[in-house]
């Protein structure tokens, strides 16, 4: 008798700690959660960080156009226009990113013309 009393208050006890676990287990989810998104929005790059990058990638844009490497010239333009993005993300209370929309019209259009000039590169390079 004594064993089965014993049993019924262990597993009560046991059922007790489970959901005690499971609300532990969700306030702790939740301030994970919150940390993540602090942790997201802490560090935000600069403008000169973003303009030394499309500095670095516009070089090897131009390597790759002189060198007729139409595959990296595209991969290059994408770099640009992700640090243009990245610009217009982080740095819009600056005045000087109040430009940026002109600058990517530009970038949207030569990144369709270099897709053309990808796709007649493979055809002449065929024969």
């Amino acid at each position: 008798m004594g064993t089965k009393i014993l049993l019924i208050i262990f597993f009560c006890a046991e059922l007790f700690s489970c959901k005690q676990s499971e609300k532990t287990d969700q306030l702790l989810m939740t301030k994970i959660d919150s940390l993540q998104k602090k942790i997201d929005e802490s560090y935000t790059p600069g403008l000169g960080e973003f303009m030394s990058n499309i500095q670095v990638h516009h070089i090897k844009l131009w390597f790759a156009g002189k060198n007729k490497n139409w595959e990296l010239a595209n991969f290059e333009m994408n770099e640009i226009k992700e640090s243009i993005d990245g610009i217009r993300k982080y740095c819009s209370d600056r005045q000087e990113s109040k430009a940026i929309g002109m600058i990517s019209q530009w970038i949207v259009s030569i990144l369709q013309f270099s897709k053309k000039i990808q796709h007649y590169s493979k055809i002449v390079s065929s024969f």
